[in-house]
């Protein structure tokens, strides 16, 4: 599966009543929740970056009930749409549990945000009507409200990154757009907040020694037995990917203007500190990676050696003519020696995401297939690509029935398990 689009029209078709009515003044911003899917207990439920859950059937994909009705009258549904949230959770196979992070203006329009850690615990529900509820575990409280689209977990430990992309409450009464009221501010170093996993207590926040930077996605992050969290993530220099470069007119009609911004991630890895010191972060391959992948099954929360990610053959900018006017190549990078081992590309086909599923017996980290759908500008078509995870070699392709888009987030879904693999 994908990608899931399921719009406001449909959700009012289909909707009885809606727990969480969407206020007047945000009416006219899509609540649109096409980013990502998750599975809680037997609910498929897509999200986006609000606190905005809506449920669907993964066969038919007619949407279920209105917004947040998978649960009801929970500390978090009582939010309702007002508050803000990241389209990336965190789901402990092992624990059977779920976290997430919402936020919203809780100190009013002169500023502030709390952001709220929560938890949802798999019950083996199988029956219809709310799941149960979801818990506030531990509250972040900063005087800027910031875009967070993702974030790390541990055995240990929760950890935001704050970068100083930031929203403005009253900026949004007048914005014709959701960019319209954020501003970035490269006086503001990146900010690192680290939370007790089991209590929700703050340990401490501290800026990085490396100012300000964007990160969109997070990889994976784990303890390495010295008071350190280690994470990967895709960092970028600055804020243009989502300020300038997603505008439609770029991806369609401009896209030097969009590869530019995209062209800019690179692979990274960061020592956090948990009690003492600042964070630091350096560069694992100096290429483009982003919309990565790992052996999640087997390594979330675990020191992890390979990666899978999306990237250019030759990115065409405004500096560079290059033959990739948009993303056409998936990498493997082997973090241990900072070095690409290896690459799938064809002639005009543009990627999506990668997902790693391993095999049911793997004899090692990369042992299993990676699956991803790539389009084929001159049949105007798209492919289900199966490649081999060691060697990336093709071990077999499906027809798409139809168009999907370039670049987007998916997920696969085991039929016999409680958990979908993807970012």
């Amino acid at each position: 599966m994908d990608q899931v689009v399921i719009g406001d029209k449909k959700q009012q078709k289909n909707s009885k009543k809606s727990s969480s009515p969407v206020p007047k003044w945000q009416e006219k911003f899509a609540s649109n929740p096409l980013v990502n899917l998750w599975k809680f207990d037997n609910k498929y439920i897509a999200t986006t970056d609000e606190n905005l859950f809506t449920q669907f059937d993964p066969v038919t994909l007619e949407t279920i009930g209105g917004a947040n009705e998978a649960w009801s009258d929970d500390e978090i549904e009582k939010i309702g749409l007002l508050g803000l949230g990241v389209a990336h959770g965190r789901y402990d196979r092992h624990e059977k549990k779920h976290y997430w992070l919402e936020f919203g203006w809780n100190d009013g329009v002169n500023g502030g945000a709390h952001y709220n850690v929560w938890t949802y615990q798999e019950s083996g529900f199988n029956g219809t009507g709310p799941l149960p509820p979801r818990k506030i575990i531990g509250t972040v409280k900063d005087k800027m409200t910031s875009f967070i689209h993702s974030f790390g977990l541990t055995k240990k430990y929760v950890l935001l990154i704050q970068c100083p992309l930031h929203y403005h409450f009253l900026k949004f009464l007048s914005a014709k757009k959701v960019i319209d009221a954020m501003t970035w501010d490269d006086t503001i170093p990146v900010k690192f907040h680290i939370l007790d996993r089991n209590n929700g207590t703050l340990i401490r926040s501290v800026d990085s020694a490396d100012g300000a930077w964007f990160v969109y996605h997070i990889l994976n992050a784990y303890d390495d037995g010295n008071d350190n969290i280690i994470v990967d993530l895709s960092k970028y220099q600055n804020d243009t990917l989502i300020t300038y470069g997603m505008y439609l007119e770029n991806l369609v009609d401009q896209p030097k203007n969009y590869v530019g911004t995209y062209s800019q991630a690179r692979l990274t890895r960061c020592t956090v500190p948990v009690f003492t010191g600042r964070p630091t972060c350096v560069d694992v391959i100096d290429k483009t990676f982003e919309m990565a992948t790992f052996n999640w099954v087997n390594y979330h929360m675990e020191p992890h050696r390979y990666t899978w990610g999306a990237s250019f053959v030759d990115a065409n900018t405004h500096w560079h003519d290059g033959s990739s006017d948009f993303i056409d190549q998936i990498i493997k990078v082997d973090i241990e020696k900072g070095e690409v081992m290896a690459k799938f590309q064809e002639d005009n086909v543009y990627v999506c995401e990668p997902l790693f599923v391993p095999n049911p017996n793997p004899v090692s980290e990369d042992d299993g297939a990676l699956i991803f759908v790539g389009y084929n500008s001159i049949k105007d078509h798209s492919t289900l690509y199966i490649l081999d995870g060691k060697t990336m070699a093709t071990l077999g392709t499906a027809d798409m029935p139809g168009k999907l888009a370039a670049n987007f987030h998916g997920k696969f879904c085991p039929d016999d398990k409680d958990y979908c693999i993807g970012l």
